[in-house]
């Protein structure tokens, strides 16, 4: 009798523990539910924009344009789009024009708004000038914001054909180029305790490994071979232009980008060489109008 009355105390002591443990389990599960409930239409697709007419240009001229995140951005404030257009001169005899219209941040839902006006979003990145002028190519640098803010590859990929199918409606031919694996933990991993709880929870919540470039760039090709659109793009794979497979940083430096445009141009040379370039230099539908 007096080993039950002196184990009261202690039973007593760990119901309390137990009931607590169960406590916090509950209020772990229901915050884990409102923030993913809060936070789910952050990583849900844009929604499909109306298309519209780009113009025949009556010239001659072989016109490349890149759209994207912070690659493209600074691939055209640091003067590379000179460098990119005499590369391409230096193989074709007729005249020569390219530009680059980025956004540093940018993911793949906003390089699809920034390619129409009427979305409102940042104007000064907009492309839909460019692409009214209906180039024969449109380079497309996407998928590392989207890999750190942890969005998901269902995210990547749909807004991702949202991209290349209004291109292709439009008769141009887009180039994709395969991201390498970018050291995202090294930039964002001093970010505050908070910041990164809040990222951890988010690649739960996807379900795509945190950080990571990888899990994006085999989940789109994956997707373009299933919904059988290589033959209608060109596909810049990441061993022809960076074949170390090491990781790079956020950004290009010089030779990086001297890399990346060689190869580009090279790919643009071949493609007119072997390619139909009916799908390049026809209009495919009514989007396109002289």
């Amino acid at each position: 009798m007096k080993f039950m009355i002196s184990s009261l105390p202690f039973g007593s002591y760990v119901s309390r523990w137990v009931l607590a443990g169960l406590l916090l389990l509950v209020v772990l599960a229901a915050s884990y539910v409102f923030l993913y409930i809060r936070w789910k239409p952050i990583w849900q697709p844009v929604s499909q924009l109306k298309a519209y007419p780009v113009h025949e240009m009556n010239d001659d001229t072989l016109r490349v344009v890149m759209i994207g995140d912070s690659w493209t951005g600074l691939h055209h404030k640091l003067g590379h789009d000179s460098e990119f257009t005499a590369l391409l001169q230096g193989l074709f005899s007729q005249p020569v024009k390219m530009v680059a219209r980025g956004k540093g941040g940018a993911t793949s839902g906003d390089i699809y708004q920034m390619m129409f006006r009427e979305s409102g979003l940042n104007p000064e990145a907009c492309s839909q000038p460019l692409i009214e002028h209906r180039p024969d190519y449109v380079v497309i640098t996407a998928g590392i914001n989207d890999a750190a803010k942890n969005l998901g590859t269902d995210y990547y990929c749909d807004n991702y054909l949202l991209i290349l199918r209004h291109l292709l409606s439009c008769g141009i031919r887009p180039v994709v180029v395969e991201m390498p694996d970018v050291d995202l933990a090294g930039v964002y991993g001093n970010k505050p305790l908070k910041d990164k709880v809040v990222d951890r929870l988010r690649s739960w919540m996807t379900g795509v490994a945190h950080y990571s470039v990888r899990p994006y760039r085999e989940a789109l090709y994956h997707r373009l071979k299933g919904e059988r659109l290589m033959d209608s793009l060109m596909y810049v794979s990441l061993n022809q232009w960076h074949p170390v497979f090491d990781e790079v940083g956020v950004h290009l430096n010089a030779e990086g980008y001297r890399k990346l445009d060689s190869c580009l141009a090279v790919t643009i040379f071949h493609s007119r060489e072997t390619v139909d370039t009916t799908l390049v230099n026809s209009p495919v539908n009514s989007n396109t109008k002289e």
